[in-house]
């Protein structure tokens, strides 16, 4: 591997070359991969429950003041598991019962989410 001001140069043992741009680079160190992901949401989900009679803020800028991210992305099944389950209750808000971590969900950024809240309601 080569180090230069604009990128990197990367070759194998069989020879090939590869330049990299410091621009075109993302740090990835923090990201998990999908599978983990998908295992972590599938298993959270088997450990919610409602939190009857409860709702968010009426008005939008309240209601996302009590998020926190990450977001965690559901597939249609698990989006109607999650609203199946709050509509039967009466709730917008469901808790994880080995955390206490509560949470709510909906459309954000293109695809249903399940969103923390930063505190108990």
């Amino acid at each position: 591997m080569e180090l230069h001001d604009e990128g990197l140069r990367v070759q194998s043992d069989d020879g090939l070359r590869w330049n990299f741009f410091y621009s075109d680079l993302k740090d990835v160190s923090t990201q998990k991969p999908d599978a983990v992901t998908r295992a972590e949401v599938e298993r959270l989900i088997n450990f919610l429950r409602p939190v009857p009679h409860t709702s968010l803020p009426d008005c939008f800028v309240q209601a996302v003041a009590l998020l926190t991210r990450p977001y965690h992305r559901l597939t249609e099944q698990q989006a109607a598991v999650i609203r199946k389950m709050a509509m039967e209750n009466d709730c917008d808000v469901l808790e994880d019962c080995c955390t206490g971590q509560q949470y709510t969900w909906g459309v954000a950024d293109g695809s249903v989410q399940l969103m923390p809240l930063k505190g108990r309601l």
